[in-house]
């Protein structure tokens, strides 16, 4: 009996012993024991538990009111919109695999049932880190984006009602360098042969703790869509005539950003760039139009002090988006001001962020050959998985 109690005891204080240095190894890794400590104490050998739960639910806000912007076949209105991610999923060895939905009411329609096939998404990925290179698969937000896009090929409005990637996407980020490519379905029938995708790509180099930095990044579309692109009225023997439309986008960006230089600021960047883009359409009367060289430059400048900032960007060259006024606003995701030759776009705003979330308000003008059109907007963005591992720290 007596022996019993002393192989218990000696078990169970083993065992404890055992999970207090597992413990303590993971909640502070500055205490984590040395090689050679970890040959000689054969308890703490084993590794700490390899795996964790990913749970947590992103929230968007979206309140954009609009105005005079009819010239440029882009409609006034008013967006008032929320949005709701909720997710779970399983993080491995440098890995996670996690599903969810992405759910977004406007205001004024609260009945979810009856707006099912607009407003629910569904979210399912897989990605891996590895000295890096990071890799996601699936259908995942495009918040997750590393690169920084400019408003000709994306605007705030279009990447807040379509907040959802689906394809692969590959990143590599080290210091002084960050890059990403991406192919992303975004949408078509399969069964009547449609083929619509896009391949974008960013890459940026800095130097000196980003007071120079050069880049690039471009996006090209591949849409195979008869029956939307019979819009232009074209038809050939009783049937669409155009039947795929190609459009690439690029720019390449010299910058600085002197931050470093003036602490006291939050930013002072300036930036020039060839903003440019190529579009064809792909007819069965003609065959394939010669592509329409649209050439132009922007010029931009950031700068603020404790939230409060000026946001300038002037752009000089061809009017873009050709097909536009064929089209319009959901096919063409950037700003349609750059429809103009000259075109100034300038963005009062108050930014509040710390590591969970980022509040935004914003007064923008937009100064064209042909007027002036004015934009409020109001934007917040609350990522719980960070909040929830800030409490729990």
């Amino acid at each position: 009996m007596q022996n019993n109690l002393r192989n218990f005891a000696t078990t169970f204080v083993w065992c404890t012993s055992f999970i207090l240095a597992d413990s303590s190894l993971s909640t502070n890794p500055a205490s984590q024991p040395s090689q050679e400590q970890a040959i000689d104490t054969p308890s703490l050998i084993y590794p700490s538990k390899p795996y964790s739960f990913i749970y947590g639910f992103d929230f968007n806000f979206l309140l954009d009111n609009l105005e005079e912007s009819q010239i440029y076949h882009w409609s006034t209105r008013t967006l008032f919109s929320a949005g709701i991610h909720p997710e779970i999923g399983l993080n491995f060895y440098n890995q996670n695999l996690k599903a969810g939905i992405y759910t977004i009411l406007d205001m004024g329609h609260q009945n979810l049932l009856s707006n099912l096939p607009n407003n629910l998404s569904l979210t399912l990925s897989y990605d891996f880190f590895y000295k890096g290179l990071r890799g996601i698969f699936g259908i995942f937000p495009r918040s997750q984006w590393i690169g920084h896009y400019s408003n000709l090929f994306y605007r705030k409005d279009y990447l807040y009602y379509h907040p959802l990637s689906s394809g692969i996407m590959f990143q590599y980020q080290i210091p002084n360098l960050q890059a990403e490519v991406m192919a992303d379905w975004t949408g078509g029938s399969l069964s009547k042969g449609f083929d619509e995708f896009n391949i974008q790509g960013f890459l940026e180099k800095s130097f000196f703790n980003r007071i120079l930095y050069f880049g690039g990044s471009a996006i090209l579309y591949h849409f195979l869509n008869p029956e939307f692109l019979s819009a232009d009225h074209n038809f050939y023997l009783d049937s669409p005539d155009t039947y795929l439309l190609d459009r690439f986008y690029y720019q390449i960006f010299l910058g600085t950003d002197l931050k470093a230089i003036v602490p006291i600021l939050n930013k002072l960047q300036f930036e020039i760039s060839n903003l440019s883009s190529l579009e064809r359409k792909r007819t069965h009367s003609h065959g394939n139009e010669k592509f329409s060289n649209l050439q132009g430059f922007e010029f931009r400048g950031n700068v603020e002090y404790k939230g409060f900032g000026i946001d300038n960007s002037l752009y000089l060259g061809a009017s873009q988006y050709k097909y536009f006024s064929s089209y319009g606003q959901d096919f063409y995701a950037g700003l349609p001001f750059y429809q103009s030759n000259i075109y100034d776009r300038a963005e009062f705003y108050y930014e509040y962020k710390n590591d969970y979330i980022i509040g935004r308000f914003s007064v923008i003008f937009h100064f064209t050959q042909n007027g002036v059109s004015n934009q409020e907007m109001l934007t917040i963005n609350l990522d719980t998985q960070k909040l929830l591992k800030k409490l729990t720290r």
